[in-house]
């Protein structure tokens, strides 16, 4: 049997939503599943290295990006970090018993089926493109053989 914060970690990685979609749009290609599945060891063994909360969600973010072919543009490796880090520490300090409190509070992840994936798009831009601004544009300025004050 898994240790308290083994089983937190899983908890914690089974309700990201990002992963889970990771998983169902196979983002990896046919190794999907076994990369997420490496993700657990892969966090136990850096954080023997690495507890800084930063740190953790940068290599989080890294992992998905190498492994997972998946951007974070959520930035919730962030909150995954924090909630690993915290129980890391639990762990650390013998608190056990805490961390098994910690399982039940996790929420179930989301409805994907609810869930609506919207692909990047790197042509379209996100400028804005508001009529008016405030700000003098071509059609505001008029040229000098316009002008006749003669």
């Amino acid at each position: 049997m898994d240790s308290p914060f083994i089983q937190y970690v899983k908890k914690v990685l089974d309700s990201w939503t990002a992963l889970r979609i990771a998983e169902q749009q196979s983002t990896a290609g046919r190794d999907t599943k076994a990369r997420i599945q490496a993700l657990v060891p892969y966090i136990n063994q850096n954080l023997e290295k690495q507890t800084d909360q930063l740190e953790v969600a940068g290599w989080l973010e890294d992992y998905f990006s190498e492994k997972l072919n998946m951007d974070l543009d959520d930035n919730s490796q962030d909150t995954v970090a924090k909630l690993i880090v915290e129980a890391y520490a639990l762990q650390r300090a013998g608190k056990n018993q805490e961390i098994l409190g910690m399982i039940s509070k996790v929420p179930a992840g989301c409805d994907l089926s609810q869930c609506q994936f919207q692909e990047d798009n790197p042509e379209v831009n996100d400028y804005d493109t508001s009529e008016d601004d405030n700000t003098a544009d071509e059609d505001d300025i008029s040229d000098d053989d316009d002008m006749d004050t003669d």
